[in-house]
């Protein structure tokens, strides 16, 4: 194995004849509008070990090889990498060139016919395509995760509706059950009946705004507005928990142009989650808000010191009724309500491990007026 210097594309060649590969060294030589590191091995089990190990852009397949030989090589790779792949063969069957088209390479050439400028532009337009087949796989797969969450918002406004009359009138049942003058032991009853329809009801709620359709009234509003408001409504919780938090604010930061109580509905939701995170820290709790201008966009970062989020739930964080909570204390709707109204203010909401390593982070983007 060895490897050329460059820059721009990082270009894997599978190639097991000598003078081949010095003609593709050749073909590849440097211009100002290309740049290229080749690495070649002789083998698909070397490509395969490379591949494990170093991000290519492309890759330069010989059909023929010592270990494999026309499809087998790279059916195995298709397996193995979504690294796009150029064939370049010693046949000129057209049925041949079809069939390793079809089992998902990016292009097919004859040796016999390749020179500098095409195999520059087979390289480029095989990367390009790569990168536009896979943008319209993840497109695809936006329409139907929003056709789904579509769906659920119909049926979650009819339950919603339907259960939200018959749970007001159990609620008025059990306050007036709380006024009376049982013993302990039944009124502990009734508050735990209390408290279980008080959970009720919040899912109830949360469905509604999750399918609300309320008018958008976006206004320009100062980013330091939304964070005073914010907090003074969950000024209540963090004295309660005793938890410590500090703002803060870039200077001179634009206003944003958002529906006011639908971005106040984010960060109270974002605050609310890192509170809860950070009641099990052994250490005093805190909560970080530090608001920046980037590239067009106010971000607005929470960070906790509490037990963070791992991997496998951080995949599925914004996914309906998905919830890292105990039971009964979370109804898995807030961040997937959070992200769609970040995403309607043509904004981003990520979560991701907090920088010092302990905790969460919360960031929501939002363009400038």
């Amino acid at each position: 194995m060895n490897s050329d210097c460059g820059v721009e594309f990082e270009i894997l060649a599978i190639e097991d004849s000598e003078s081949d590969l010095a003609l593709l060294r050749a073909y590849l030589v440097e211009t100002p509008d290309f740049q290229s590191n080749l690495t070649s091995c002789s083998t698909l089990e070397d490509a395969i070990r490379l591949l494990a190990a170093v991000r290519f852009s492309i890759i330069l397949l010989d059909l023929e090889l010592p270990d494999s030989s026309q499809e087998e090589g790279l059916r195995r790779l298709r397996s193995l990498t979504r690294t796009p792949i150029v064939v370049i063969s010693g046949h000129e069957d057209e049925k041949l060139a079809g069939r390793i088209v079809h089992l998902g390479a990016q292009d097919c050439f004859p040796k016999r016919f390749l020179n500098g400028p095409l195999l520059r532009r087979a390289i480029r337009h095989g990367i390009e395509r790569k990168y536009l087949l896979d943008r319209i796989t993840r497109l695809s797969t936006t329409i139907t995760r929003l056709d789904k969450l579509d769906s659920i918002g119909s049926i979650a406004t009819g339950l919603a509706h339907e259960l939200r009359h018959p749970l007001t009138s159990l609620t008025l049942a059990i306050d007036y059950f709380q006024d009376q003058d049982f013993d302990e032991d039944t009124q502990q009853r009734v508050r735990n009946m209390r408290s279980s329809l008080q959970r009720a009801t919040t899912v109830v709620t949360s469905l509604l705004d999750f399918a609300s359709e309320a008018p958008f009234a976006p206004e320009p509003v100062p980013v330091a507005v939304l964070i005073d408001e914010t907090l003074a409504l969950l000024d209540t919780d963090l004295r309660a928990h005793d938890i410590d938090y500090t703002t803060t604010i870039a200077p001179g930061l634009p206003s944003v142009c958002v529906d006011r109580a639908r971005i106040e509905q984010i960060l109270i939701n974002l605050v609310r989650n890192a509170i809860q995170a950070t009641l099990t820290c052994p250490e005093q709790p805190l909560i970080a808000i530090d608001v920046t201008h980037f590239e067009g966009y106010i971000q607005i970062a929470i960070s906790d010191n509490g037990h963070g989020i791992n991997d496998d739930d951080l995949k599925k964080i914004f996914e309906p009724f998905f919830s890292t909570k105990r039971r009964g204390e979370g109804t898995g709707l807030g961040l997937t309500v959070a992200k769609e109204l970040a995403e309607l203010h043509g904004g981003v909401l990520q979560l991701m491990p907090s920088p010092s390593g302990r905790g969460c982070r919360a960031l929501l983007s939002l363009p400038v007026s």
